[in-house]
């Protein structure tokens, strides 16, 4: 059975590779007075951009949860072998470019069709919660790599 520490990191991990999932799929990224638009992949526009970085952040969710399925294996019986020190690292360093690109992701993007007042939707702001979890997730296996060896 593993520790406490691992599986909090776990639902983090988890947790934040299914809200990313949401907000990237929603359409639901701008809301105008009356339209909503999601991410944007056949513009020649800062939301192109966009729309790369957070599947390249879809992507790097989805190795966060291979690399965690890997450290769970390795440490079933609550014992932590010297080899995963550095997995833990990669999984910090893995959020911590998670963070990065959300974060110029929701700077960049911007309406298409309307240049009136727009806001920040639902999907946006899924998208900046799991980054806030992808904080957490970097933290606590900054804390795991260095408590636990």
């Amino acid at each position: 059975m593993a520790d406490l520490k691992l599986s909090f990191l776990g639902f983090l991990i988890i947790n934040s590779f299914f809200l990313n999932l949401t907000g990237i799929f929603t359409s639901n990224w701008l809301t105008g007075s009356s339209w909503n638009q999601g991410l944007e992949l056949n513009c020649d526009n800062a939301n192109f951009i966009a729309a790369i970085f957070m599947f390249v952040t879809l992507g790097v969710s989805v190795i966060l949860v291979i690399v965690y399925s890997f450290i769970y294996f390795q440490t079933r019986d609550g014992d932590y072998p010297d080899g995963l020190r550095k997995w833990f690292r990669i999984n910090s360093l893995l959020s911590v470019v998670n963070i990065t690109l959300t974060s110029i992701a929701i700077i960049l993007v911007r309406p298409v069709y309307s240049t009136g007042y727009y806001t920040l939707g639902f999907s946006a702001w899924i998208c900046l919660i799991s980054s806030v979890m992808a904080t957490a997730i970097a933290a606590t296996s900054v804390y795991i790599a260095s408590e636990e060896f």
